[in-house]
């Protein structure tokens, strides 16, 4: 059996990474799931998951998907404004996490309701973290690639505020 399993080895090793490279391309061209068999498409979609092959490498596209900051300006009872990042005010562990809710900023731009929700989310955790603030704004930027036409032409990348919002401290 153990002689069988090392014979097999190798083309057991190239099916595996043919059939990732395979998933790989196939995310990478946006190819809709609905043209596997219904029941190969929940396995591949969890795989597909699972290994980060899924992710779509958007960042092989032409069109740049535009980077999103996230800034807030505090303004306290004690310390004037304090000016910081979504990223400064988390630990390296979050910074995960943190991407996620930029992520969900960006998809969100033209949805105002679920763009305040989200808004204030993050600023009751600027309240939570700097106890004497009366007031939190929160700043959403997009660093925005011109095309590639556009910078052959000498046009810069610039950072354009794309959302504002102002919350204050409720009284309890």
């Amino acid at each position: 059996m153990v002689a069988r399993l090392k014979k097999l080895r190798y083309p057991l090793l190239f099916a595996f990474f043919a059939a990732h490279f395979t998933v790989a391309a196939l995310s990478m061209a946006k190819v809709n799931g609905k043209v596997w068999h219904r029941s190969v498409a929940p396995a591949l979609d969890i795989y597909a998951r699972l290994t980060g092959v899924g992710a779509g490498f958007g960042f092989f596209s032409p069109v740049i998907p535009k980077e999103i900051q996230v800034a807030f300006e505090i303004e306290t009872t004690d310390r004037g404004t304090i000016r910081t990042t979504l990223q400064q005010e988390t630990i390296q562990e979050v910074n995960f996490r943190v991407g996620n809710m930029i992520r969900l900023l960006n998809r969100h731009f033209y949805q105002k309701k679920v763009m305040r929700s989200v808004a204030a989310s993050l600023a009751a955790s600027m309240f939570a973290r700097y106890p004497t603030a009366k007031a939190v704004t929160l700043h959403t930027y997009v660093y925005d690639f011109p095309s590639l036409q556009d910078a052959s032409a000498g046009k810069q990348p610039e950072v354009k505020r794309v959302y504002s919002v102002k919350f204050g401290r409720s009284a309890t």
